[in-house]
């Protein structure tokens, strides 16, 4: 591990703007180095923190600005690479495909729309070998972290990173969860074939039956939680409603409930607070009246 780390960080050093160019097949270096088998949380970790600090010392050449170029802190030009994916910058390519700038990697799309973390999702080394169990966990755990939009973004064929995970052999309810996480409402996001994350888990071939079964119940608990946020009664629902200026008389009543239940929860902990204060003014008391006998039995000594 640490020779591929010293590799890794010598190449990007050596090239700055490897970590930014695209093959024949639109991937850039980290769509292969998360399909790797000796790929782990430190290897990833080390990665894109040399691509990061080694970005600082490249010169892009400038191009017309965009309010997205501001936000990735780098210049690009308006054409989109492929649907939804991270703008070309203007005027600069590289031998084998076209420079990327100098955004986060990690949310580069392919020619099939995949992500980095759907590559990882299918990556066969997480259901072996040393990234079996936790340490894959963690590794998918830190590429969600480097980019938590990734969750959000589906390929040509409409699939998120979890619909990826759910048909491949490395799917398990922890790394499920990883991915529900970031993005509750991926469990009710159909693909092109109207298929849910659930559906593609319960029929998944390559895990065994009881590893099936608890991973669909974790995704549908998941997408539970995600449609009360987003019914017209939840949280999402009812700030649109606000937001539009939306109001009748069922929810002014939805609205006085919930202030009725608020009300009633602050009473309840007011009085659990009171008795815990009287408590604990009880139990110093007893301490001071102890002390104090201690005392006077040392004098009459």
């Amino acid at each position: 591990e640490k020779s591929l780390i010293a590799l890794l960080k010598a190449l990007v050093s050596a090239q700055p703007l490897a970590a930014w160019m695209q093959d024949e097949d639109g991937r850039v270096p980290l769509h292969y180095l998360v399909a790797h088998p000796r790929v782990s949380k430190e290897v990833l970790a080390a990665y894109l923190e040399t691509a990061k600090k080694a970005a600082k010392h490249v010169a892009i050449p400038p191009a017309s600005p965009s309010p997205i170029a501001r936000v990735h802190g780098t210049t690009f030009s308006q054409r989109p690479l492929n649907n939804d994916g991270p703008p070309t910058p203007g005027g600069l390519h590289g031998k084998g495909g076209k420079v990327l700038g100098r955004g986060n990697c990690a949310a580069l799309k392919d020619v099939w729309g995949w992500l980095p973390l759907h590559i990882l999702c299918w990556n066969p080394a997480l259901s072996d070998g040393k990234l079996k169990g936790r340490k894959g966990t963690l590794l998918l755990e830190a590429l969600v972290a480097a980019c938590p939009s990734a969750v959000h973004k589906t390929d040509e064929a409409l699939r998120l990173p979890l619909h990826c995970l759910c048909e491949s052999v490395v799917a398990t309810e922890a790394r499920a969860r990883v991915l529900l996480k970031t993005n509750p409402s991926a469990a009710n996001f159909p693909d092109d074939a109207g298929r849910y994350p659930s559906d593609i888990a319960r029929d998944n071939p390559k895990l065994p039956l009881a590893l099936r079964k608890a991973l669909v119940s974790s995704i549908e608990t998941g997408g539970k939680k995600a449609a009360v946020l987003e019914k017209p009664g939840g949280f999402f629902g009812l700030f649109r409603r606000l937001s539009s200026g939306e109001h009748d008389s069922g929810e002014e009543g939805e609205e006085e409930e919930e202030e009725r239940r608020v009300a009633e929860e602050e009473r309840q902990l007011a009085e659990e607070q009171a008795v815990a204060a009287a408590v604990a003014a009880a139990d110093e008391a007893e301490r001071a009246e102890a002390a104090a006998a201690a005392a006077a039995a040392a004098d009459a000594a």
